[in-house]
């Protein structure tokens, strides 16, 4: 045996360590939000928001229900069209969540750097990650924000009291065409991606 408490004090000034998230892939996905981090990267010193967030369900049948994932928005360091692009992004996940359209500049600040703020965090909402072609030829993702309706929400509940853990086929609702609420809260467009 060996003195374990001179170890403690590392311990508790270590980061721990982060849960391995990959990047939501393409299709439509019902997230739940679990963080929202403000961070400079130490590799490039570009300012960033990322989300830790928990797919629920997805359009994807190889995503488990509660498979981590992550997303995120570069405010520094990209083109000054990518980072409109991703304000408006930012925009439209407020009004997904319901944050209003005349939100405050205080009220943005804290839903997105705030960890214990429920205005993002413990949100769920529909991601439509979708691959397009610009009209210069180059691929991007465009993703969509939108609010998770009732019905969904129910059909969400009802499923994890009967204990289904696979959410992505069960009764149906889940398919892509089916979920809901497609209203997409601000309106983009191809022609704004200059390349």
């Amino acid at each position: 045996m060996f003195d374990f408490s001179q170890y403690a004090e590392e311990i508790r000034n270590t980061t721990p360590a982060l849960v391995d998230r990959a990047f939501l892939p393409e299709g439509t996905h019902i997230v739940k939000i679990e963080k929202s981090i403000p961070k400079v990267s130490q590799k490039t010193g570009n300012k960033l928001i990322i989300l830790e967030l928990s797919i629920l369900a997805s359009s994807d049948k190889s995503i488990t229900p509660e498979t981590p994932a992550k997303h995120f928005f570069s405010l520094s360091g990209v083109p000054e069209w990518k980072k409109a692009e991703n304000l408006k992004y930012m925009k439209t996940l407020l009004l997904a969540v319901g944050g209003g359209r005349d939100a405050s500049a205080n009220l943005i600040t804290t839903a997105y750097t705030d960890e214990t703020s429920t205005i993002l965090v413990g949100q769920i909402v529909k991601v439509i990650a979708t691959t397009k072609v610009s009209q210069k030829g180059k691929e991007f993702v465009a993703y969509d924000f939108l609010k998770v309706d009732d019905r969904t929400r129910e059909q969400m509940g009802k499923q994890k009291e009967e204990g289904k853990t696979d959410v992505n086929v069960a009764e149906g609702w889940a398919e892509a065409e089916g979920w809901g609420n497609t209203d997409v809260a601000e309106t983009k467009t191809d022609d704004d991606i200059p390349f």
